[in-house]
């Protein structure tokens, strides 16, 4: 949001990011502009709060949530539940005091959410060394380009970084061949074409990952908490 006149923050000690991933540019752009770096938090409906990124130094984690909090868990799973060796991308499982264990009335839900004691999050992370998590998507967000799996964060990161891309989401449309389309919705910040963003992905990302249908939009549809409706795209 832009900031109109001066505005005095001497007193700000701590800065909270949560419910949607915040990328470490955006951050990065905060400290220069405010001389704090942003720290993210992870929580949802189904648990509460689950880890928060409380170290040190924070520079050397920007992406991360953290370690879990007092007596909440988590750990990173292939489908089947094996824990995925550190590093590897696998779907976030919860255990919290704080958690409920069903979804009323939704019995198909509950089954696939709730199983042995575990909240099964949808959420895509990794686990370091340290046992802190970074997020890196969505199960169920993923696109299937030809058989290859896509994550539309890691394509919105990499064209965030054109110098003229505002606002950006990426999401999976049906391509007549039985797969998906990566498409995606810009917002400019000044004339810019598809070629253009072609041009930029195809040095940053794999070629099955370049978006094939590019579109410009005056703006992204958000909740009223900001958060980004990628259903309504």
């Amino acid at each position: 949001t832009p900031v109109r006149g001066s505005v005095d923050l001497g007193s700000l000690r701590t800065v909270f990011s949560a419910s949607a991933p915040l990328l470490p540019a955006d951050n990065e752009r905060f400290h220069a502009k405010y001389g704090h770096w942003i720290r993210q938090l992870y929580g949802s409906t189904e648990t509460g709060t689950i880890s928060v990124n409380l170290a040190a130094d924070v520079t050397g984690s920007l992406a991360s949530v953290g370690t879990p909090l007092p007596d909440v868990r988590f750990d990173v799973v292939d489908d089947r539940g094996r824990a995925v060796p550190t590093g590897e991308e696998g779907e976030v499982r919860i255990a919290s005091p704080g958690a409920i264990t069903r979804y009323d009335g939704n019995a198909e839900a509950t089954a696939s959410s709730f199983r042995d004691g575990w909240y099964w999050s949808g959420d895509l992370g990794r686990l370091d060394a340290c046992g802190a998590l970074t997020l890196t998507g969505r199960t169920k967000l993923l696109i299937n380009r030809g058989g290859f799996k896509v994550n539309p964060l890691e394509v919105e990161e990499a064209i965030a970084a054109h110098p003229k891309v505002r606002e950006v989401a990426v999401v999976g449309a049906p391509s007549g061949h039985g797969d998906d389309l990566v498409r995606c919705v810009i917002v400019a910040s000044e004339p810019c074409t598809p070629d253009e963003i072609v041009a930029h992905c195809a040095t940053r990302i794999a070629d099955y990952k370049v978006p094939s249908r590019i579109e410009f939009r005056e703006s992204l549809p958000r909740s009223e908490t900001g958060k980004l409706l990628r259903h309504e795209l």
